[in-house]
This record gives structure tokens, C-alpha cells and sequence, in this order.
């Protein structure tokens, strides 16, 4: 479902907020700069993947959280990784409301 904003004419996509369960996700930790970031990211989703893989676990959508800058250099503190069933997993999990 697409709108119009009536100010500028342009077409957006709507936008519908509602409450979702939470959804548990096995994380990696990483600390990078913003530029490392795409990096960064694929190589710890790949890690969680291959546990995955490992474990016989089927995952989910992929999931990055990112926290704003912890130190003078710029540093991020980053969880990035997988949705996952944990009713049926021995990986530690996080739960992430709203994915």
C-alpha cells in the first residue's frame, strides 16, 4: 500500500505501526567503525550461519543491531545475527522485539 505525501506530491510506502511478539536471535558481538560496517556484518552473519549449519538449526530473517558510538575512536558495539527457534535450539539467544 503506497501513500501520498499531500506537501511535496511524493509517493511513499505506508507505514503501519502494531505490537509484535518478541523474537528471539542468536548474536554475534563485534565492535567496529562505521566504515567497517558492511564488513563487519557479513562476516559475523556468515559465522552465525555456519553454527547454525553445524547444529542443524533452520534460521530465520537476519537481523544487525546497532549502538551509537561507545568511545573517542569512533567505536560501535554490534550484535548482528539471526532469528531462531529456541524451543528447539542449545544456542544462547536474545530476544529482539519488533523484527
Amino acid at each position: 500500500m503506497w501513500t501520498i505525501d499531500k506537501r511535496c506530491g511524493f509517493l511513499f510506502p505506508a507505514i503501519q505501526i502494531e505490537q509484535v511478539k518478541a523474537v528471539p536471535i542468536a548474536v554475534i558481538r563485534r565492535r567496529a567503525r562505521h566504515d567497517e560496517f558492511s564488513k563487519v556484518v557479513l562476516n559475523a552473519r556468515g559465522l552465525v550461519w555456519n553454527a547454525f549449519e553445524a547444529a542443524g538449526i533452520r534460521g530465520g530473517r537476519h537481523a544487525a543491531v546497532y549502538r551509537r558510538a561507545a568511545d573517542a575512536d569512533g567505536q560501535f558495539d554490534l550484535e548482528v545475527g539471526a532469528e531462531i527457534d529456541a524451543t528447539t535450539s542449545s544456542l544462547s539467544c536474545r530476544g529482539l522485539v519488533g523484527l
